[in-house]
C-alpha cells in the first residue's frame, strides 16, 4: 500500500558566499541527506557552481548560456518559478532549483522563495559586518519565516554580537503585523554549532527536529 503520509518539503539554502570550498562541502552533505525529502532551492553563486550544475544546466547552458534564467524583472521571475523541478525523479530523489539574479532583482528573487518554503537552512559561517546581504536576509526571515522552520548554522568564526544585534533590529525596525514572529519578541534565536564534518550527524538530526516540527504545524 503507498504512504500517503509523507508530504515532500521545500529546502531554502542561504549562505555567505564568501565560504567558496567550504559552503560547497558542507553543500554536498545536505545535499545528500535531503534529497528524498524534497527539493532544495537557492539563490545561484560561484561558491556552489559545481555542487549544483545537473544534466539540463549542461545543456541549457550549451545551447543560450543560462541566460533565460536569470530574473532580470518581476515577469522572468515568475516564468522561472514555474518552471521549477518540484517532483522526484523515478528514484525519489528531488533537484536543486536555482535562481540566477542581478545586484538589482536577488532581494525580490529572496522574498518569493520566502513565501513557499517549508525549512529554511543559512549558513552563517564566517559571518561579518562585510555581510551586507546576509544581514538582509536575517530581518527578511525574521520579518517572513516562522522562527521554528528556520536552521542557523554557525562557527568559531560567525560574529554572534552582530547576528544577535541584526535579529534585534529586524524585531523592532517595521516588523510586519502579518509577520508569523510577532509573538515571538523575547524568543532567543537558537543557532547550530558546525565545526566540520564531525558534526554532521547532529546537524542533520537537529534539521530533522525542525522538519517534522514543520509538518506537524501543516498538519493542524
Amino acid at each position: 500500500m503507498e504512504d500517503t503520509s509523507f508530504r515532500s518539503k521545500n529546502l531554502l539554502v542561504l549562505r555567505v558566499f564568501a565560504l567558496g570550498n567550504e559552503s560547497a562541502s558542507l553543500y554536498d552533505r545536505l545535499k545528500n541527506y535531503w534529497q528524498f525529502k524534497g527539493p532544495i532551492r537557492l539563490i545561484a553563486g560561484h561558491d556552489l557552481n559545481y555542487s549544483t550544475l545537473d544534466i539540463d544546466d549542461l545543456i541549457e547552458w550549451q545551447l543560450n548560456g543560462l541566460k533565460y534564467r536569470f530574473n532580470t524583472s518581476a515577469t522572468r521571475l515568475q516564468e522561472n518559478l514555474k518552471k521549477m523541478d518540484l517532483l522526484p525523479d523515478k528514484d525519489g530523489s528531488y533537484r536543486t532549483s536555482e535562481m540566477y539574479c542581478t545586484n538589482v532583482t536577488w532581494k525580490m528573487v529572496l522574498k518569493a522563495l520566502l513565501k513557499d518554503t517549508d525549512v529554511v537552512f543559512m549558513d552563517l559561517r564566517r559571518f561579518s559586518k562585510t555581510n551586507q546581504g546576509c544581514a538582509h536576509e536575517i530581518i527578511a526571515l525574521i520579518h517572513e519565516v516562522d522562527l521554528s522552520k528556520i536552521c542557523f548554522v554557525v562557527d568559531q568564526r560567525t560574529d554572534l554580537k552582530l547576528f544577535e544585534n541584526v535579529a534585534r533590529e529586524a524585531w523592532s525596525n517595521n516588523l510586519p503585523l502579518e509577520s508569523p514572529n510577532r509573538l515571538n519578541k523575547n524568543t532567543p534565536i537558537s543557532y547550530f554549532r558546525y565545526d566540520g564534518a564531525k558534526d554532521s550527524d547532529a546537524l542533520w538530526h537537529h534539521l530533522e527536529n525542525i522538519s517534522r516540527d514543520t509538518t506537524a504545524s501543516n498538519s493542524r
